[in-house]
């Protein structure tokens, strides 16, 4: 829908993502659980935000309602349509202009996104792949603009993700995703040995439920998921991890 209105690639921006701001509206209506308000959002965010950025974040909307709700499998077909064709387009994108690092830093996102929903579903090997497409992606993206690790979006998403400056262990690629108590063998080793901050450089976008990796940063996941709270308190899945983090 957007790629018709958005036909004319935007050049290029000098540093960070095109139509950043725009983009933050409707990732801030996400968090706040305004998921009615998204879709309008997003109807003027695309023409200054590329498109590809748009599927993304209709994606990320549905997912997000899927964890308020995660028992049900209502919205999962809706879910897997969006970000399959969110994949889709940043693949394509990242094709076009191979050195275009935003194009690779929403198709990280976008496998972020699949991956997170996979881990919930239990589908580990598929999780697990894609989590090798996120730390790909990402990779890509930091060696095309370094800088996107400190400015816009990726900037934001520190309140939420670790800087994306830090390289995760080649092990790791996807073991995270898992919950701890479900982790494979393999990947509990692999996660003990890696820091929090490296696992996570590969998310953009974060499930807190297995954001303590091996349960070695804790008080770091409640300190981030009290900011969360304190800044989007109509959502409720941020007392709700806190909750959790708490209890474990």
């Amino acid at each position: 829908m957007w790629a018709g209105a958005f036909a004319a690639r935007q050049p290029a921006p000098a540093e960070g993502l095109t139509g950043e701001v725009q983009l933050l509206r409707a990732y801030d209506a996400i968090f706040d659980a305004r998921f009615d308000d998204v879709p309008a959002i997003l109807a003027r965010t695309c023409g200054p935000a590329p498109a590809e950025a748009c599927q993304l974040l209709a994606a990320v909307t549905v997912w997000w309602q899927i964890q308020l709700d995660p028992a049900s499998l209502a919205r999962d077909a809706s879910f897997q349509s969006k970000v399959d064709a969110a994949i889709a387009a940043a693949d394509a994108w990242t094709k076009r202009e191979p050195q275009r690092a935003e194009a690779w830093f929403y198709l990280g996102g976008a496998y972020g996104a699949r991956a997170q929903w996979r881990v919930l579903r239990g589908e580990r090997l598929g999780a697990a792949r894609d989590g090798k497409r996120i730390k790909e992606s990402l990779e890509r993206a930091l060696v095309l603009d370094p800088g996107l690790r400190r400015r816009s979006l990726a900037s934001a998403s520190t309140t939420i993700t670790p800087p994306l400056r830090q390289r995760p262990p080649r092990c790791c690629g996807g073991c995270c995703y898992y919950r701890a108590e479900t982790r494979p063998k393999g990947c509990r080793r692999c996660c003990g040995r890696a820091s929090m901050a490296r696992c996570f450089a590969t998310r953009p976008i974060t499930n807190f439920r297995s954001f303590t990796c091996g349960e070695q940063q804790p008080q770091r996941a409640l300190d981030l998921l009290m900011q969360l709270r304190d800044r989007h308190p109509r959502n409720p899945l941020f007392p709700q991890l806190i909750a959790q983090v708490q209890d474990v």
